[in-house]
């Protein structure tokens, strides 16, 4: 099931009952990995060593929104795929060091100057959703769907990349989607993947559109992270929060149960209390207290990224 190719229709059907455990081993997340396991000394050290390497030796860091606060705060930059790729291509640093899974490193690795080196602190660091997909997979799928349309979310490998015409960040889904629906023949196949609760999202863009879900298939895959993000969880937060509003990243496995509540009238509408937002730029962990103004009350949210 991992990684196969189903029309848009017949996978949305099947979300709740597959099991979309990645092909990978994950491995655990070691204990000094969090800052607060690391002595003060230690990390003053590892701070300053940090920073003092990289004005000697013209490093530009980035780091994922996903990496531990320490990480960020060392970092230049902060943000999702689509917004460290771009930092990083603006960048004229000699090296690149970008804490976040392989796949972003490799497209710092196409994007790079001739002069510049990019870096990974883990070549382990490998991506549970970028896993799912499987390159002759795609081909076949192209070989059945000639003049088909392949888009390809950021986190898959450059052999996928490869296979596809359009890549996209969760930043840009909506906008790229929306390119291709108005810049193609309503004939057109289009393959999404390998994230199929994003792909969920894209099928609700073309029944916004009008168009048919017959033309758009869909990879089976999910981040493991996500996946395990149920509709209960938002339900028991919101019984505790009753007056939060809820922003739900598209690649959550609650993202198609709550979108189907929304539409039968159970949970109320996205522009009231659930939207579903992508990840982009970024928001430092110590910075978060600052959104509450002075002299204003300020509405809770619950984050479901």
């Amino acid at each position: 099931m991992s990684g196969d190719i189903f029309p848009a229709v017949e996978a949305i059907r099947m979300i709740d009952e597959v099991d979309l455990t990645p092909p990978i081993e994950v491995p655990p997340v070691s204990l000094d990995a969090y800052p607060e396991n690391v002595p003060e000394e230690e990390h003053r050290w590892l701070d300053s060593e940090i920073r003092r390497l990289k004005k000697e030796r013209n490093a530009y860091i980035l780091a994922h929104n996903y990496a531990p606060s320490d990480i960020q705060d060392v970092a230049d930059a902060v943000g999702d795929s689509l917004y460290l790729a771009q930092k990083g291509a603006e960048s004229d640093a000699d090296i690149l060091l970008e804490a976040s899974v392989l796949f972003m490193n490799q497209i710092l690795a196409i994007m790079k100057k001739s002069h510049q080196r990019v870096l990974a602190p883990d070549l382990g660091a490998l991506c549970s959703l970028a896993a799912h997909a499987d390159a002759e997979k795609i081909r076949q799928w192209k070989r059945e769907h000639r003049g088909g349309i392949v888009i390809s979310y950021v986190n898959t490998y450059l052999d996928v990349k490869a296979e596809s015409d359009y890549c996209c960040a969760s930043a840009n889904a909506a906008k790229v989607i929306l390119h291709v629906l108005a810049n193609s023949d309503p004939s057109q196949p289009i393959l999404f993947l390998p994230d199929v609760y994003l792909g969920f999202y894209a099928a609700k863009l073309l029944e916004q559109e009008n168009q048919s879900l017959e033309r758009l298939w869909l990879m089976m895959g999910a981040c493991h992270v996500h996946d395990r993000i149920r509709p209960y969880h938002v339900e028991k937060q919101r019984r505790n929060y009753p007056d939060a509003a809820v922003v739900v990243h598209p690649e959550c496995g609650c993202t198609s149960a709550c979108m189907r509540q929304m539409a039968q009238g159970m949970t109320p509408s996205t522009h009231d209390a659930v939207s579903f937002h992508p990840r982009h730029g970024a928001v430092r962990p110590r910075d978060a207290a600052k959104g509450c103004h002075h002299g204003h009350r300020s509405r809770q949210y619950l984050s479901i990224i």
